[in-house]
C-alpha cells in the first residue's frame, strides 16, 4: 500500500509542470527588414495625397464607418433644427434658415408620439418651424429676383420657387395667405383683399 501512496506522491510532484504548462519567455528579438514601398504608395507621397513614411495598412475587410459623436434621439434632433433654423432667420440668413426649417418640418411631421412631450408641443413647433420656412424662403425668393433685375425670366423662375414653398403653407392659412400675397406682388398683381371665414 505504501508504495501506491509514494508513486501517487511521485506522480504529483513531478506532474505541475506538464499540466499547468510553463511560459518560457524569449529575450530573443526578431528584426523585419524594411519591405520596399509599392510604385502606388510613392506616387501618393509624392503627389502629397500621403505623407511621407506613412505607415499603409491593406485590408481586404470592408470598412465600417464611425462616428464620433453620439446619435440623438428623433424629437431631440429635430428641435435642434428648429432652434438652428430660428437663429440662422434671426441673423438674416434666409436661405439657410428655409433649408433647416424644412428639415425641422419634415423631422417633425414624422414624429407621431414621443414620450413626455404633449401632441399639441408637437404640432405647434411643426407650425413655427413650417412658418420659418415660408417666411424665410419668401425673402430669399424676392432677394433673389431683385439681384437678377427682376428681369421676366427672374420674375417667372421666382412665381415657379414660391409656388415649391405651397407644399407646406397648404398646411396653415395664414401662411397659404402670405404665400399667395407673395406671388401675387412678384407677379405685378394686385393683392386680393382677403376677408376672415
Amino acid at each position: 500500500m505504501c508504495t501506491k501512496h509514494f508513486c501517487l506522491l511521485a506522480v504529483c510532484l513531478g506532474l505541475p509542470g506538464v499540466v499547468w504548462g510553463t511560459v518560457e519567455e524569449s529575450t530573443f528579438t526578431i528584426n523585419v527588414p524594411e519591405t520596399d514601398q509599392t510604385t502606388s504608395t510613392q506616387e501618393s507621397e509624392a503627389k502629397g495625397i500621403i505623407p511621407p513614411r506613412s505607415i499603409i495598412l491593406k485590408s481586404t475587410e470592408p470598412l465600417t464607418p464611425t462616428s464620433l459623436f453620439p446619435i440623438k434621439k428623433p424629437y431631440d434632433q429635430a428641435r435642434e433644427e428648429l432652434i438652428q433654423a430660428l437663429d440662422l432667420w434671426n441673423a438674416g440668413h434666409a436661405e439657410a434658415a428655409s433649408d433647416k426649417a424644412l428639415e425641422a418640418y419634415d423631422d417633425l411631421l414624422m414624429l407621431r408620439r414621443v414620450p413626455g412631450v404633449k401632441r399639441s408641443t408637437l404640432r405647434a413647433q411643426a407650425h413655427q418651424a413650417a412658418a420659418v420656412y415660408v417666411e424665410a424662403g419668401i425673402a430669399y425668393i424676392r432677394g433673389y429676383v431683385k439681384k437678377l433685375g427682376e428681369t421676366s425670366e427672374a420674375v417667372e423662375e421666382g412665381i415657379a420657387r414660391l409656388g415649391d414653398l405651397r407644399d407646406v403653407a397648404r398646411n396653415y392659412p395664414e401662411l397659404n395667405r402670405m404665400l399667395n400675397n407673395a406671388i401675387n406682388q412678384l407677379s405685378g398683381s394686385p393683392s386680393t383683399p382677403q376677408t376672415k371665414k
